[in-house]
């Protein structure tokens, strides 16, 4: 939501953002500096749920009321805006997008919660149906982030396609020094959590510490939090490289030979897929599969799926015998924040309030 906030103002709209006070995030939500342009309406978070709601949804309907406005984006972020989105159509005939970032409500995961823990999803996603589908029906178009989130969002509120659109989340330009692998190692490189499927990541540690004897070892290096004791159990492959900034990061990540990621979920495709592609390096996805995000890095020439340890096996001989330098020689322009923000800006112009 920042990078289309700047790509607006850089294309010439006014952007007004109603958001919580920053005391309320971590550091680690607060990298992002705020657009010089886009104004920001400040609002405390109440302890009580309830009257937070209350206390939000009189800020945003004054913010409409004081001000003119074309068109408003809900991010669902924070999710209280969805119990009275409707309202800025119902009484303002203000039109409004839904945009589902990340749709954990309905998300389809292997991890499925089980007992109590269970019982108490299922309730919670029961009594939030009521309030999504009531923003939904007023609602001039819900974007979703991914193909199979747009899938599973029509089939949950039995909606017509033309009601939905999917904008990628993409990747940033930015410039870092770019650096190269070292040619006695094959170096594999993975950034942010690699717990959403501890068990697909240890034996694919345990499979490529069966080529250390190999002339050319594998080594796969981890930019993020500690997670685990996996260096203390994998010492010869594994390596921690602890936190880092996003510019070090993909410094980091352009001096390996290979790009990793491990996932657990059947749709969805994260943030981190597109900032891999941005680096167009052969890329391994290990985890659940067939899905959604599986499916996407086998559709690059050089991307490779591995759900079992006899995949995995193929894949890294493979790798160790020609490893190719690029994930594709195609135009990747359109996984690009730019380009997905410039369909964003598209889609606001046509619904705006004239």
């Amino acid at each position: 939501m920042t990078s289309l906030s700047q790509y607006l103002t850089e294309q010439g709209h006014k952007v007004t953002v109603v958001c919580y006070d920053s005391k309320v995030f971590n550091e680690q939500e607060l990298l992002r500096p705020i657009p010089e342009k886009v104004k920001r309406v400040v609002v405390d978070r109440l302890n009580n749920r309830i009257k937070n709601i209350n206390y939000l949804k009189n800020r945003v309907l004054k913010t409409v009321e004081n001000g003119k406005f074309n068109i408003c984006i809900s991010s669902v972020g924070p999710y209280e805006t969805m119990f009275f989105i409707h309202e800025l159509w119902r009484k303002y005939r203000l039109p409004y997008v839904i945009d589902y970032r990340d749709p954990w409500l309905y998300e389809k995961s292997t991890l499925a919660e089980k007992g109590i823990i269970g019982l108490k999803v299922k309730m919670r996603d029961f009594l939030c149906q009521f309030v999504e589908r009531r923003a939904i029906k007023y609602a001039a178009k819900i974007v979703e982030v991914t193909d199979y989130c747009k899938r599973d969002l029509i089939q949950r509120y039995h909606l017509s396609d033309d009601k939905c659109q999917v904008i990628y989340n993409g990747y940033e330009k930015t410039l870092f020094h770019e650096k190269y692998p070292r040619k006695d190692y094959l170096t594999l490189g993975i950034a942010g959590k690699i717990s959403y499927n501890v068990s697909a990541m240890k034996l694919f540690l345990q499979t490529c510490g069966e080529f250390t004897d190999c002339t050319r070892p594998i080594r796969v290096k981890h930019i993020g939090k500690k997670e685990g004791d996996l260096q203390e159990e994998f010492p010869e492959t594994y390596r921690e490289c602890g936190v880092k900034g996003y510019q070090e990061t993909m410094e980091t990540l352009s001096g390996m030979n290979i790009l990793l990621i491990v996932y657990s979920h059947l749709s969805g495709l994260g943030t981190k897929i597109f900032d891999y592609i941005a680096l167009n390096k052969p890329i391994i996805y290990i985890g659940t599969a067939p899905s959604e995000l599986s499916e996407m890095v086998r559709g690059f020439e050089n991307g490779y799926v591995c759900g079992t340890k006899e995949e995995m096996t193929k894949v890294l001989k493979g790798l160790l015998d020609n490893c190719p330098k690029k994930l594709t020689e195609e135009n990747l322009t359109e996984y690009s924040r730019e380009y997905q923000n410039a369909k964003y800006v598209e889609l606001l112009e046509k619904l705006r309030r004239k």
